[in-house]
This record gives structure tokens, sequence and C-alpha cells, in this order.
């Protein structure tokens, strides 16, 4: 609100004016607020993973342009070339799972974070299979994770501080499109849990998504169950320190999905043009180009 002119009878009777002090949030509502748009941006999250993995599994029409399947994934991420983003991808997914059991809001998003800086910070030659040792030899090079399980080096930096990152020592190829159907899944499981740590939403209505929905879509229906189940855990909400956490894990989080969405969206842009391009807009059935502004 502006500022209000408050009047007042001073001690000689006359009238006067005061400025009273503007109306300011309250850091309890300020916070409310930074929650709600991070439910709102979780949220989203999880739609847009949801709508990654389709094309990945049976195949939809990216954006209702072109159909794009797993024939079409192949093409997009060749798996030769796809080798070392495979095994991030791997190494990702099976980290995120040994945090998911972790408990306790503080803990779980403090290891999150931890180990998504510590996967940033892996260059990609790191997780090339050339680099990799085989999987007998390094047994006694073994080192304890902050997870609790024993990791394999896998021509990751040696150091004797203790890693989030799980990274066995696979002796066989992996398959992108089930590696990246997997981390999807890990990555769903940990917004979902992010989610939960958040506390109910003060909205009925879930965001709505920006990502074109089948007619069988139960988004809304998936996301009310996720408020439902935190409420039922008694979360009321992080505090500052911690919602400052879940932004930086996000903004390294949504990486993953903005580079997977530009490049499916490339090749889909790529497509459609083919598409206009081998099609006649000068006969006599469809005019030219021109006439269909005005139709």
């Amino acid at each position: 609100m502006g500022e209000q002119m408050a009047i007042y009878s001073n001690r000689a009777g006359g009238v006067g004016s005061q400025l009273s002090v503007p109306n300011q949030p309250s850091a309890g509502s300020t916070l409310g607020i930074a929650l709600e748009n991070l439910r709102k941006s979780m949220e989203k999250r999880l739609q847009a993973l949801e709508y990654l993995k389709r094309p990945h599994s049976s195949g939809q029409f990216w954006f209702n342009t072109i159909m794009i399947g797993p024939e079409e994934i192949n093409k997009i991420f060749e798996p030769a070339r796809m080798r070392s983003r495979t095994t991030r991808y791997a190494v990702l997914g099976m980290s995120l799972s040994a945090l998911l059991d972790i408990p306790a809001a503080h803990d779980f998003l403090r290891g999150l974070l931890s180990l998504v800086q510590e996967f940033e910070s892996v260059p990609d030659d790191k997780f090339d299979r050339k680099n990799q040792r085989g999987l007998f030899r390094v047994a006694s090079r073994a080192r304890k994770s902050n997870t609790g399980g024993v990791d394999f080096s896998m021509g990751l930096p040696e150091s004797g501080d203790a890693s989030y990152l799980i990274t066995p020592n696979v002796p066989f190829e992996l398959d992108y499109i089930q590696v990246f159907l997997t981390t999807c899944d890990m990555l769903i499981e940990t917004y979902r849990k992010i989610l939960t740590h958040l506390g109910p939403s003060t909205s009925s209505a879930s965001s709505p998504s920006s990502f074109p929905q089948p007619p069988s879509s139960s988004s809304a229906s998936t996301f009310s169950r996720i408020v439902s189940s935190s409420d039922r855990t008694g979360a009321v909400g992080l505090s500052p320190a911690l919602t400052d956490v879940v932004v930086k894990i996000d903004a390294r989080l949504k990486k993953i999905i903005v580079n997977v969405t530009k490049e499916i969206d490339l090749y889909a842009r790529a497509a459609v043009k083919r598409e206009l391009a081998s099609l006649d807009f000068t006969g006599e059935a469809g005019g030219d180009w021109g006439d269909w502004g005005d139709a």
C-alpha cells in the first residue's frame, strides 16, 4: 500500500497531518511466498521430466509437432557419441538413490547439494570408459562414501575426501535410453521428496503446465497427492537457509532438463522444416504460402 495521511487534532485545536509508515511484508509472509514459488518450480520440473520420458519410451508428438520415439532418440543421441554422458547419468542416478533414504530435511538437502556440486565439478572426459580400470583390479582402491556404500574408482579424481558419488566400474556398455529413463525416475523421486519437505501448498490449484499433456494425463491429481502426502508428514516448510539450498540444487539439476529438451527441440525443428520444404505450396490445391496467413 502507498503512504497514508493520518488526520489528527493538535493542541491548538487545529488540524494537521502525520505521515504514517508504509506497510511492510513480514518475514513470515516473504518466506511463505518463496516457498510457494519453489513448490511451483518443483512441480514444473516434475512435469518436464515426465514429458521427457515419453519420447524415450513409447514415443509422442513433440509439442504437438512431429512424432519422436526411441528410434528418433537414437538418432539424436547416438550411442557412440553418448558414452560419457550415459556413464555420467548412470552415476547421478545411482548417487541420488542413496540419498533418498535420508529422512531429515537438513541432512537430505545438504547432502544433495554436495552431491550435485561434486557431480558438476567432474569434467565429461572423466566419465569416458577409456579412462576406467578393470572391475576387479580396483577393488583394493575402493573408497568409502558419505552414503555408506563402497565405491570403485571409475576414472574420477582420487582424493582423501569422502564422496557422495557412487561410481561402480560397470564391465559392459550402458544403454543410453535405459540409463536416461532410470535417471529421470531418480530425479522425479528427488523432486517429490523436496516437495514433501517444502510443506503443504497454500494454493489448492496446481500450477499450469507448459508441457502438452495427453488426454489420459493425471498430472494435477499426482501433484495434489504429493501435497497431501507432505501434509500428512507434518512438514511446516523450510527455513530461509534451506530454501536457498533448494534453489542451488534446482539450478544444477535443471541444466539436465534444459539441455536434453534443447537437443530434441533442435531435431524436431529441423524435421518440421524438412517436411515444410517437401510440400508444394504453389499448387492449385493450396495456393502459395502467403495465402495461409489470410486463412
